[in-house]
């Protein structure tokens, strides 16, 4: 895990020391993202901005979102590499070994929060 500043300091260097500023995140996720801002805000992300298809582990926008909502999603989506071939896998292995295996939902809860909650959403709990 690394910290993150959402508003990269490159732009801002008075919120370098900012803790509203800090957000928690793999080395993965800070690296690609970088200095872009093109990237939604964990602390104010709406519930449902992204949906997900379980059985492939594809990641979309809510196809309710609309206009900038939409491309902000997207561009999440595209900046993160969410979608990409690993994340998809891990995603659906992850749904798939919680139901052949029989696993309690609190496993999938503690585990994969996104995964759990849409598996709900979609009431396949």
């Amino acid at each position: 895990m690394s910290v993150d500043h959402y508003v990269p300091i490159s732009r801002r260097v008075d919120l370098a020391y900012e803790w509203s500023n800090y957000r928690l995140a793999c080395l993965t996720m800070n690296a690609r993202k970088r200095d872009f801002e093109s990237v939604l805000d964990p602390f104010s992300l709406p519930p449902e901005t992204f949906h997900l298809e379980l059985v492939t582990g594809r990641i979309y926008p809510n196809p309710a979102l609309s206009g900038p909502d939409a491309k902000e999603a997207q561009d999440t989506i595209d900046r993160l590499k969410l979608d990409n071939s690993g994340n998809r896998e891990l995603r659906a292995r992850r749904y798939q070994d919680y139901c052949e295996s029989n696993l309690p939902e609190d496993y999938l809860r503690r585990h994969s929060p996104f995964i759990w909650f849409e598996a709900g959403r979609q009431g396949l709990l």
